[in-house]
This record gives structure tokens, sequence and C-alpha cells, in this order.
């Protein structure tokens, strides 16, 4: 753990360098593309202290924790045509010393050429439309130790190439190995189940064998569509009861699935659709997401915009193994200040129907200088209260607030 940590600090001040960048994203270089080597060096470091309200679902856990975390990106380009990206992340936290972990989220090499563009490496791989827990995404592992409701992935190594045109892309994968999910134990305040997980898996089918997929997408118009297909092991594995440990241990099979993404936009208004299904040695199982988006160009003579989310999804795969976010409404409301210190706020829940609880969470932030941005965050669930008996009682008890303080490169 600490080698890959020097490791990220170590890439980290060799691209400093190269180049600074000014924002969120990516330096402004206009020129980047046209000389023969140029770079770019952006994201942050970050301090993350939390606070929670009540004691842990598990005896001993901390109410508190400050936490020192490592993102940089650096992009390399040469040619106009060949792209060097690494991206790697470290997270180390004294208190709540299970979230303490590093990973390369991305290390790849990419050529773009007039119709063809070819990736390898390590990559991060978005699929869908979705701005709530995803159903589609398939080639990545979800980053367990991160917060349930965040799209953290672990970076995945790959071959990829594609054909691409203005207006559409077919693109194959072939994904070497399988990584398993590491989950945190119960002295982590991140652990969300009622009874620990030994995270050595009873069953992991065909881990040696590469998975394959495809990915055509079309846009006509106001329409976006894509069609994939992904066969190998699945990235969320089912659970089987060890009685001899008293813990959960993960199953990971074979798998092929299916899906399909659409999504319209007309004006302030954007509807999308997914529809996935998975087979596998059992059984079919189907399963869609569905939402609406609306953007809000202003407010009376203010600069703030907004944008309104609402989405539904229903796996019937999750359903059938007896998994959590299976059937649950995901709304939001996104405010821009449009102001010089960027302040955004981001409120959202997540209802989970067989429970009827809704999980809220705030997000603010806003730039303290050109390099300094601060994030504050709570999460918390209101509505019918959940017994001790409930399986989301591990959450009720994990109510918290957070400071984040970013600086960027």
């Amino acid at each position: 753990m600490a080698f890959k940590i020097r490791i990220a600090c170590f890439l980290m001040v060799i691209a400093s360098h190269f180049s600074y960048a000014q924002n969120d994203t990516t330096i402004n270089t206009s020129d980047a593309r046209t000389k023969k080597w140029s770079a770019e060096l952006s994201e942050y470091v970050a301090s993350e202290s939390v606070y929670y309200f009540e004691r842990g679902y598990f005896e001993g856990l901390p109410k508190a924790s400050t936490a020192l975390v490592l993102k940089p990106l650096l992009k390399l380009y040469y040619a106009q045509k060949h792209t060097f990206v690494v991206s790697p992340f470290a997270r180390f936290d004294p208190i709540d010393k299970q979230r303490t972990h590093a990973d390369l989220r991305e290390a790849y090499w990419k050529y773009t050429g007039a119709k063809i563009e070819l990736q390898v490496g390590v990559c991060s791989i978005s699929w869908g439309n979705m701005l709530g827990p995803s159903m589609i995404n398939i080639l990545n592992q979800k980053d367990e130790r991160e917060e349930f409701l965040k799209p953290d992935v672990l970076g995945q190594p790959l071959v990829s190439i594609g054909y691409v045109s203005a207006n559409a892309g077919l693109r194959f994968y072939v994904v070497p190995y399988f990584r398993r999910k590491d989950y945190p134990n119960t002295t982590s305040r991140l652990f969300y189940f009622p009874i620990k997980i030994d995270n050595t898996p009873t069953l992991v089918e065909s881990e040696e064998v590469p998975a394959i997929a495809c990915r055509y997408s079309q846009r006509i118009k106001a329409w976006d569509i894509a069609i994939s297909h992904f066969y190998g092991t699945n990235r969320n594995p089912t659970f089987q009861f060890d009685f001899a440990s008293i813990a959960l241990r993960p199953q990971y099979t074979l798998i092929h699935q299916s899906g399909v993404e659409i999504q319209y936009v007309r004006k302030s208004l954007t509807a999308k659709l997914e529809v996935k299904q998975i087979v596998d040695k059992r059984a079919s199982y189907g399963g869609f997401q569905a939402g609406l988006e609306y953007s809000i160009s202003s407010f009376g003579s203010s600069n703030w915009e907004g944008l309104l989310i609402i989405e539904y999804m229903y796996d019937d795969w999750k359903i059938a193994n007896h998994l959590p976010l299976s059937d649950n409404f995901f709304a939001g409301i996104k405010l821009d200040a449009g102001d010089v210190n960027n302040t955004n706020l981001y409120f959202k829940v997540l209802v989970i129907r067989e429970s009827t609880v809704p999980f809220a969470g705030l997000e603010a932030s806003r730039r303290l200088s050109s390099k300094w941005k601060a994030v504050i965050t709570y999460f918390d669930y209101f509505g019918t209260s959940i017994g001790s008996d409930n399986a989301f009682a591990v959450i009720k008890q994990n109510r918290n607030m957070s400071l984040t303080l970013k600086r960027f490169f």
C-alpha cells in the first residue's frame, strides 16, 4: 500500500514539471495539440473531514475521521494523434483505516486516427446517461471503499479498438482479467451491511478467461442510441452465508449482458431510457432505468441555473439475488450560481421502494481562490423510522456531515 502511494506522489511530482491546471478538470491550452509534445496536469489533492451524528452500528467505530486524498491527472500529447494518460488515486485515513487504499484509475495510451481509435492500458469506461445509480455500466468494478452513491470505479486493464465518425462509433473491448471487489469490514463506518463480508470468494467462474464486449452508438438528430453486449464475469457478486465464519462470501458468475440506451433531447427536456438483459447459467433477467432531466436557464434576473432530475430503476437480477439498489427512485436538483467563485448546490434523494425510506444528500461547493475549493456535504434519512432489524439500519447510523478542502494543481 505504501509503495502504491509513493508511486502516485512520484507521478505527481514528475507531472508538475510540465504544466499546472487552473480549473477543476483540465488546463486551458489552445495550442496543446499543435506542438509535437505537450502536457496537461489537472485534478487535486484534498483533505476530507467527516463527523457522524450517531454511534456506529457495530461497536468501536469512530465518530469522526480525517483523510488525505490524492487524485492527479496527467495527459501527454504527441503529434496530435497520440495521448498518454496517467491518473492514480490514493486515500489515507489514519482513523478509519479500512478506507485507506490506492488504485491506478487510468494509465493508457490512445491513438486517434481519421476513423480508427485504439486504446491500451488501464481505463475507466462509462456507459449510460443516468446521473443516479447506474445499471448499464459493466466494464469497471465499483470502488466499494468510496461512498456508495458516488460513481467511483477501479481502473481496469483492457484493449479497445473503435471505428468512429462524426455521429457514430463502433467499439470492441477485450478485458484480460477480472478484478474482485474489496469490501471494507465492520471496523469501518463505510460498511453498509448488517453482517460482515469475507472478501475471499467461494466461487469465481473463469477468472482467467478474458471478458469481451462491444458497443455501437449513433446520433440521429435529437436522438442518441447505443447498443452493447458483454460476456464475462459479472462485476456484481451474489452472496453465500458461511456458517463457519458467520459472514457473507461473494460469488462471481459468468454472464451475458445486453443493453440498449436511448436518449432524446428537446430544448430544456431530456428523456432517457436504458434496458438490459442478463443471462447466466440459472436464468434470464431483465431490468430498465428511465429518467427525465429539465434544465432551467435562469431564475428571474439572477445568474442562477438549475437542473431537475428524476430517475427510476428496476433490476430483476438484483431482486432475485436479494441485493440492494434493485427497485428505487432517484431525484436531484442541481443549482449553479453562475458566479466567478463557481458556487454550486446539489440536493439528491434516493428512495428504495422496499423500505420506503428516503435517503437524502446535500452537497455545496464554492471556490475560495483559483487553486482552492471547499465542499460541504450532508447525508441523512427522513420519513418512516428504521428499526434495528432492518437491513438499512447500518446506513441509518451513518448520518454525517463532511468538509473537503481541495487544492488543484
